[in-house]
């Protein structure tokens, strides 16, 4: 029994020890509770920081997890788990790129809302003004109204009547200018409020779009040639409609120059095929111009004129704007033809006329016996012979319908008169 006794003392010890915590713990609640309280308020008060922006097409877990903490470079890794530099290079550039788009994203939404709190401001003011305007305008009128009405009064009655009458007439528009005058102060104080109230906002907004400029322009310098990537990228579409309207416009090189910064953007397939067709379209017009104007450059008169309109219409077929040229061409060609034509009867007139001539001389011994006589159309070549050879001793021309004869030419001797048409005088 001793023994026992002696084995359960430490378990009554350890129960009476629980019993003195539970009640100490008791006694210490009501204390613990109101601090735990304003703990468990603390840590609801906490807010997670804002993190940066994830561009378009990443992990959706990423997103997540970059709303508790910073972001990690989430490239592969080595043996030891430490992640290599370029990796990190590239994610801190997604990065930054993110984070250029977002501020060139909040800058144009301020912008915008901008404007239109503007426009609205201004609205406002407009129709303040307008009720001002207004308001003098009736102030002005009524004034206008008190001198014709005494007339009418002194015009239509007389003695007491009228007496009566320019009374009430004067007590009508005192009422009429106080609640004039009431109305108009009231309607500048509300334009002047109005007024003051927009130079304030601007001067606000102002700062706003100076905040934001300065913070897009802060990340830009970080990395030039990312703000260059993101800043085609967002201009992308309007690169790629100003290709559209410069080539509509007629400015080839303009809308080359403003497509390849589309493609560079990676702006939508279909604007980049528009602006591709609009550009085409836009060389084929200019390509139809400079043909009719070197087709209208053509001198029907020329000799070669025929010649070289066939030319022109063989490079218009090539170049697939014959249909669109035609018209031009056969105008100038059938000018050409005509020329060409009234000049071969020209010329065919001046060849009977120098054959008849130079028959004439050589049966009548004109200029000498054993002349050599080298003609064409309208030319007579006289090569008279000497000790040393023939000589040119004249030319002759036919004009205004009788042979004129050219100045003496240098005697320059041959041996021999060569080529077609040569007649020897007998």
């Amino acid at each position: 029994m001793a023994k026992n006794q002696i084995e359960q003392a430490p378990e009554s010890a350890t129960a009476q020890d629980q019993a003195q915590s539970v009640e100490t713990q008791a006694l210490q609640a009501p204390q613990s509770q109101p601090q735990e309280g304003k703990m468990a308020a603390k840590k609801k008060a906490v807010k997670p920081k804002a993190t940066t922006a994830t561009p378009a097409g990443s992990n959706p877990a990423a997103q997540l997890n970059n709303t508790t903490k910073p972001p990690v470079c989430q490239g592969k890794t080595g043996e030891n788990g430490i992640p290599s530099w370029a990796d990190v290079q590239a994610q801190l550039r997604e990065n930054l790129r993110a984070s250029i788009e977002q501020a060139h994203a909040e800058l144009e939404e301020a912008k915008e809302h901008i404007a239109q709190a503007q426009a609205e401001r201004q609205s406002q003011i407009a129709a303040a003004k307008g009720k001002v305007e207004k308001l003098e305008a009736q102030l002005k009128a009524v004034e206008g109204e008190l001198s014709r009405n005494l007339a009418i009064a002194r015009q239509t009655l007389s003695g007491e009547a009228l007496e009566q009458m320019v009374g009430q007439i004067n007590l009508a528009h005192a009422a009429e200018t106080e609640r004039l005058e009431g109305e108009l102060n009231a309607a500048r104080m509300t334009l002047a409020t109005l007024e003051a109230a927009d130079e304030a906002a601007c001067e606000d907004e102002r700062l706003e779009l100076q905040m934001l400029q300065e913070h897009l322009r802060e990340l830009e310098e970080l990395d030039p040639e990312v703000a260059r990537e993101v800043e085609l990228r967002l201009s992308a579409k309007a690169n790629a409609r100003r290709a559209i309207r410069l080539a509509r416009d007629g400015e080839v090189d303009e809308a080359r120059a403003a497509l390849e910064l589309a493609k560079a953007g990676q702006a939508p397939e279909e604007l980049i095929k528009r602006a591709e067709k609009a550009i085409a379209e836009a060389v084929r017009r200019r390509e139809i111009r400079t043909m009719i104007a070197r087709i209208q450059a053509v001198d029907p008169a020329a000799r070669e004129a025929v010649a070289q309109l066939q030319e022109l219409a063989e490079e218009a077929d090539r170049k697939g704007i014959m249909e669109n040229v035609v018209s031009f061409l056969n105008y100038v060609k059938k000018l050409a033809q005509q020329a060409e034509l009234a000049r071969r009867r020209k010329e065919a007139q001046l060849w009977r006329v120098t054959r008849q001539e130079v028959k004439r001389w050589a049966e009548n011994g004109v200029p000498e016996p054993g002349a050599i006589l080298k003609y064409g159309p309208g030319v007579i070549r006289v090569f008279t012979k000497t000790d040393e050879g023939y000589v040119l001793d004249s030319v002759h021309f036919y004009k205004g319908g009788v042979w004129r004869r050219k100045r003496q030419p240098g005697r320059v001797v041959v041996q021999r008169v060569k080529g077609k048409n040569l007649v020897m005088v007998k």
